[in-house]
């Protein structure tokens, strides 16, 4: 519930003396919100706005747009590097530009787009929807800008809101655009605090979808300034993490691999393992600064001489740390002045992305079905994940937010299932990688659940082990590909000038009617890599058995710091 403003024309002794048994009421430790003569406080939160800010949050949707009031209106840097005055608030921060004119001397920043950006997912790779939904003018509107359509509910919510741009009575089409900004993402399932919605995402928003409220209330705005606030304190809690490198920036030395190191957030107290000792003690965040308490651990003495210069580091590095940087599915604590630092990485990437998973079920998670002869594969590698239904290979993104895997969309060959249980094995994979997906990996068995849980793909490590080198294929001149058409990528050892080319692996098959960008995915043995070798990626299309396109110019990979990702350019013949 929101304060009314107080407009304080005199201070008398019975106002001191109500606010004296305000105080007391509340006690310390709880803020209370008082209001100046130009402020609007919230009990909520404890914070005010006031002013440029508190005008603008009024005229432009208020609560229902920006939410509440996370912080006091404060000095920030902005996007651009400049120091402004600005406040976040529950879906947005807003920042003061007085130098602008009304209404963009207040401005907001993209972050649907800082958003998905951090969660590594880049919208612009999201694809776009049938060029046929755009005749249903009366539902929805198509945004040729960024190429997505907005239909139905959030449509109508888009039209609902804008900027106040004085003189145009009602809220036009202008104003909503310099609200919300333009649509980045055709409507996809997220979840979101636990549950699942449906949700579709703006420049500036996260429209999402709630059927269990009535309208207008069905479809209500992320909160995406405070998830951006809470972020570096809640992803330091989707551990645990373990310890893969310490000591100098420059020349890291890999973690003692005989005992696991470990690190663990819950909030308020942090504890873990140095190899040889546990430990525990309160911790504070704020952004991205991260300050322990004193911590207590156990006395047993290290047994070898590298476990107890880990350890050293450790207990040096939690003592002296300054700041600390999430990038992926690694968590690095700086210390020393910068000089030093902690790498972990969260325990479960590091599972699920240990090599490759082969599947043996699928189906209804009470009764699941055997999975087809054919191998079935999947591979998580930090960026993309890549595999083979049993008569396809796929690849395509994917971000981890602790136990939840969401995937964007995943590019496929086209390939006819050979039985029905290939086919509906395929069916099967293909739902479950799909947007956001919570899985488990217990006893060595990798567990991803769709279907609100009713279904579940059921992996296992495969007997191999095998790393993987994977991309596309794709040529410039705008010719369609025919469906007969095959394509054929290889992984090569072209280290010897004197020899032909080692073929190490092989993807072949018929594009089935897909156009290019062509998935590949090329599993091999990391054992048969030579460091000192020279490896690359080849690839042609053959049509009726005559040469149309090949691959003219070196495509390097994985040894000398070449990729493993990459995008393979053929040229006609």
């Amino acid at each position: 519930m929101e304060f009314a403003m107080m407009r304080m024309k005199t201070l008398g002794f019975a106002l001191l003396l109500a606010f004296a048994m305000i105080a007391t009421l509340f006690g310390p430790g709880h803020p209370v919100a008082l209001a100046q003569s130009d402020e609007r406080c919230f009990a909520e939160t404890g914070y005010c706005i006031r002013g440029t800010i508190r005008e603008y949050w009024e005229q432009n949707g208020g609560l229902a747009v920006f939410g509440l009031p996370l912080g006091p209106q404060q000095a920030m840097m902005g996007e651009d590097g400049v120091t402004r005055q600005a406040q976040w608030f529950e879906r947005h921060r807003l920042e003061i530009h007085p130098e602008n004119a009304a209404p963009y001397n207040v401005l907001l920043g993209r972050i649907g787009v800082d958003t998905l950006g951090r969660q590594g997912r880049d919208w612009q790779s999201f694809p776009r929807p049938d060029s046929a939904a755009e005749a249903d003018a009366e539902r929805c509107a198509l945004f040729r800008e960024t190429g997505f359509i907005v239909c139905d509910e959030f449509l109508t919510a888009f039209r609902s809101y804008g900027l106040n741009f004085a003189g145009r009575p009602g809220i036009t089409f202008e104003e909503s655009l310099a609200l919300f900004g333009y649509p980045i993402s055709q409507p996809m399932t997220e979840v979101i605090e636990g549950k699942a919605y449906t949700v579709q995402w703006f420049e500036r928003a996260r429209f999402e979808l709630h059927p269990e409220n009535r309208p207008p209330f069905n479809v209500l705005f992320g909160r995406l300034g405070a998830e951006t606030i809470e972020a570096p304190a809640m992803a330091l809690q989707r551990g645990p993490w373990q310890l893969v490198a310490f000591g100098n920036v420059n020349a890291p030395q890999a973690a003692y691999a005989g005992q696991a190191s470990t690190l663990a957030f819950d909030g308020s107290r942090a504890s873990g393992s140095t190899g040889c000792n546990t430990f525990g003690g309160a911790y504070t965040v704020n952004n991205n600064q991260l300050s322990f308490g004193p911590l207590i651990s156990t006395l047993i003495a290290c047994a070898e001489p590298t476990l107890d210069a880990q350890e050293q580091a450790i207990f040096a590095g939690l003592q002296d740390v300054r700041s600390f940087t999430l990038a992926g599915n690694d968590l690095r604590i700086s210390y020393d002045d910068g000089r030093q630092a902690l790498v972990y990485r969260n325990i479960g990437a590091a599972a699920l992305e240990a090599g490759a998973w082969q599947l043996v079920a699928f189906g209804d998670t009470n009764a699941p079905r055997p999975a087809a002869e054919e191998p079935a594969t999947i591979m998580f590698d930090g960026m993309r994940v890549m595999g083979r239904t049993g008569c396809n290979n796929f690849n395509g993104g994917y971000s981890l937010d602790g136990t939840t895997v969401t995937f964007q969309p995943l590019a496929t060959t086209l390939a006819l299932c050979t039985s029905d249980t290939l086919a509906a094995q395929e069916q099967a994979v293909l739902a479950a990688l799909q947007g956001a997906r919570p899985f488990t990996i217990v006893n060595n068995e990798l567990r991803i659940a769709y279907d609100q849980g009713r279904q579940t793909l059921v992996y296992r490590p495969s007997a191999s082990r095998q790393s993987v080198v994977s991309g596309t294929v794709t040529y410039l001149p705008r010719i369609a590909l025919l469906p007969n058409a095959i394509v054929q990528v290889q992984l090569v050892d072209i280290s010897r000038a004197d020899a032909p080319a080692v073929v190490l692996a092989s993807d072949t098959y018929v594009s089935g009617g897909q156009q290019v960008p062509l998935p590949f995915v090329l599993p091999f043995n990391p054992a048969q890599i030579n460091p000192a070798y020279t490896y690359a990626v080849q690839a042609r299309i053959t049509i009726d058995g005559q040469l149309r396109f090949i691959s003219t110019t070196q495509n390097l990979v994985i040894t000398r710091n070449n990729p493993t990702t990459l995008e393979v350019l053929v040229s006609p013949v």
